[in-house]
C-alpha cells in the first residue's frame, strides 16, 4: 500500500505541485478519526530577550487544481519531501522522535510546504499502545521508542526551541 501512496504523493509533488518541496498526507487511526496536521507558523521579531513563535491551526490557501490540497507551515509526520530541500533545513538528530515541529520552525521561508487531506495512511493505533493488557512483546517494545519519557525529550525539546531560535514565548491554538 505504501507503494501506492508514494506514487500519489510523488505526481502530486513533481506535477503541478512543482513548487512545493514538501507534501504531506493525512493519517488514518484505528478508531477510524482521520487527521492532517495543518498550521501556520509565524514569529513576531522581540526585543534584546527575543522573538515569539506563533503556532496557529489554518492554511495559507487551496493549491489551485488541487482541491483536497492546502499551503500550510507545517504537515503531518506523513511526507514526502525534496531530498535536497530537508538537506538544506537539517535535522536535529539529538530530536529525532521528538523534533517534528522544530523541522517546521527551521524551515520557516525555506520549505513551500502543502497537505493533501486525500491522500491516507492508516497510524499505529496509539490506543492500544497505552493499554498494557493490549500489548505483546512486540507492542511493549515498540512502546519505549515510540513514547519516550518525558523527562528526556519534552524539556530538551522546549529548551532547543527557546536558545536556537531565541524565542521568549511561544502561542498556539
Amino acid at each position: 500500500m505504501m507503494d501506492v501512496l508514494s506514487i500519489i504523493l510523488t505526481d502530486k509533488l513533481l506535477s503541478g505541485l512543482c513548487l512545493l518541496c514538501e507534501v504531506g498526507g493525512a493519517v488514518r487511526e484505528v478508531t477510524g478519526y482521520t487527521a492532517t496536521y495543518r498550521h501556520i507558523i509565524s514569529t513576531d521579531a522581540g526585543d534584546e530577550e527575543g522573538d515569539c513563535l506563533h503556532i496557529r491551526t489554518g492554511f495559507h490557501h487551496i493549491i489551485e487544481g488541487f482541491p483536497n490540497c492546502v499551503v500550510a507551515d507545517g504537515v503531518i509526520n506523513f511526507f514526502m519531501a525534496r531530498t535536497e530541500k530537508i538537506r538544506e533545513v537539517g535535522f536535529d538528530p539529538r530530536l529525532a522522535r521528538v523534533g517534528h515541529l522544530a523541522f517546521f520552525i527551521d524551515g520557516l521561508g525555506t520549505l513551500h510546504v502543502g497537505s493533501c487531506d486525500d491522500i491516507i495512511i492508516s497510524h499505529a493505533s496509539k490506543i492500544k499502545g497505552m493499554l498494557p493488557w493490549g500489548q505483546n512483546e512486540v507492542d511493549k517494545a515498540y512502546s519505549k521508542f515510540r513514547y519516550e519519557s518525558t523527562d528526556d525529550t519534552s524539556i530538551n525539546e522546549y529548551d532547543l526551541y527557546y536558545l536556537k531560535n531565541h524565542f521568549k514565548c511561544v502561542t498556539s491554538n
